[in-house]
């Protein structure tokens, strides 16, 4: 069973996928593209990631496991739990996009174990924890 595991010592993403922008072509069809800020923190995640890239991707079916800690503030304490914006759905589309880009898995929908978690803490970090599950699932 393989696995990937790390901490890259960043403040986690205050912009997500669900920040993305909607243009109009000139045919008149809506599309989304990536703002300039969520477009500058997507490419400070890859950098940092693609440390980490596997030779090969892993296989289907894969566990992921993902923690955001935000540098404590005077109202939010060393670990407690973050109850704020980004939601947890949509920082998790923003680093599993990124790592499908860079060849951690080939799609998103090999992902069958999901967990996220957000908090504060003194030092602020992503953790990211890639598993290669068992075929058979033990239970939910």
């Amino acid at each position: 069973m393989t696995e990937i595991r790390f901490t890259i010592p960043i403040q986690p993403p205050a912009k997500t996928f669900q920040d993305k922008g909607i243009g109009i072509s000139k045919s008149g069809k809506r599309y989304l593209y990536d703002r300039a800020d969520l477009a500058e923190e997507k490419e400070k995640l890859k950098a940092w990631f693609s440390h980490f890239r596997p030779e090969q991707p892993l296989k289907a079916p894969v566990g992921m496991s993902l923690g955001f800690l935000y540098k404590e503030t005077d109202r939010h304490h060393a670990m407690t739990w973050k109850t704020t914006k980004p939601d947890c759905d949509n920082l998790a589309k923003t680093i599993t996009d990124i790592l499908q880009e860079l060849g951690f898995f080939k799609d998103d929908k090999d992902i069958a174990e999901l967990y996220v978690a957000k908090g504060f803490d003194e030092v602020p970090s992503i953790e990211v924890k890639l598993v290669e599950l068992e075929e058979v699932m033990a239970a939910i």
